[in-house]
């Protein structure tokens, strides 16, 4: 071939690949990229709704456990007491004369024990209750700052009312 050959199909072969070239972009940006970003948005939107309504319906259901948690702890404080009153009459119908000491009711022995700085799991194991009930008795009955030392917090717990707060502070602000 000659080189003026080789130049009358060099014009059509390079227009060809021009055209060829062309097609190859044009075929890879067929899709729109922010179509694709604004699914990925759409996909991060209801994903974040999702996880605020969990949210929200967790803080629900521990607002429900505090409150009955809360209920079972002045019905077995209400039971201690009349157990403690019923034990004393039968004490003086037996003829002793001396009273009985007052026994602490299960509120108080919590908040004695989370004053003392005593572990949540150690006031449980000691008091015969649940994780969760002995910690919702010490932070119903101290306030949150004995319940933060009891868990190892190096400072007191704020005693908050907020919407975020599913905590005793929440719980007492609800009541």
């Amino acid at each position: 071939m000659t080189w003026q050959a080789m130049l009358a199909w060099g014009g059509p072969v390079l227009d060809g690949l021009v055209v060829l070239g062309l097609g190859v972009t044009l075929w890879l940006l067929r899709r729109d990229p922010s179509a694709a970003w604004q699914a990925y948005e759409v996909k991060l939107r209801e994903m974040q709704e999702s996880l605020r309504l969990l949210v929200l319906q967790a803080e629900g259901e521990a607002r429900e456990l505090d409150k009955r948690l809360a209920a079972h702890a002045e019905q077995m404080q209400a039971l201690s007491e009349s157990s403690s009153a019923a034990g004393g009459r039968m004490r003086a119908s037996a003829g002793e004369e001396r009273p009985p000491p007052p026994t602490p009711s299960l509120a108080e022995r919590v908040q004695q024990l989370a004053a003392a700085r005593t572990p949540i799991a150690e006031i449980a194991r000691r008091l015969s209750l649940p994780i969760a009930e002995a910690r919702v008795l010490a932070g119903l009955t101290t306030g949150g700052a004995a319940y933060a030392s009891a868990v190892g917090a190096s400072r007191p717990v704020p005693a908050r009312a907020s919407a975020g707060n599913g905590g005793p502070a929440a719980t007492r602000a609800a009541s």
